[in-house]
């Protein structure tokens, strides 16, 4: 990947084109769409891309172009989201109640799994009808 990259929060054991979000310790914790911890932590916090192994060694992207892990399915063009797999970005959300929508860029090439990683800052928690 390329763009504006990090190398701090001393976290290991990263997964590369895996999606962290940069948790209250200051280091990087796996996203994951699903409601709970996780999920309401990924919602509003800083989130990036590992470009390796060692956050502090091979940084994290925070905005730019990576070829991404996925649930994928995306289309080129179009919106990609946080995943319910860890880590994972999707080209579609779910409707579940709990489940975190947010955005995180757009597909730009989905033969190879490229986008732009831009996240954006809202996000919203799926509530169930009354």
């Amino acid at each position: 990947g390329y763009g504006d990259v990090v190398k701090f929060g001393n976290t290991t054991g990263m997964t590369a084109g895996a999606v962290y979000y940069l948790n209250s310790s200051a280091n990087w914790a796996v996203t994951n769409a699903f409601g709970g911890t996780t999920g309401a932590e990924a919602s509003s916090s800083l989130l990036g891309v590992a470009l390796g192994d060692k956050s502090d060694e091979d940084g994290v992207l925070l905005k730019g172009f990576v070829k991404a892990s996925g649930e994928y399915q995306s289309t080129t063009g179009q919106k990609v989201y946080m995943g319910t797999v860890n880590g994972t970005v999707s080209g579609s959300f779910l409707t579940t109640t709990g489940f975190v929508v947010r955005v995180l860029g757009y597909c730009v090439n989905a033969t190879n799994d490229i986008i732009y990683f831009n996240p954006d800052n809202t996000w919203l928690e799926v509530s169930g009808s009354s």
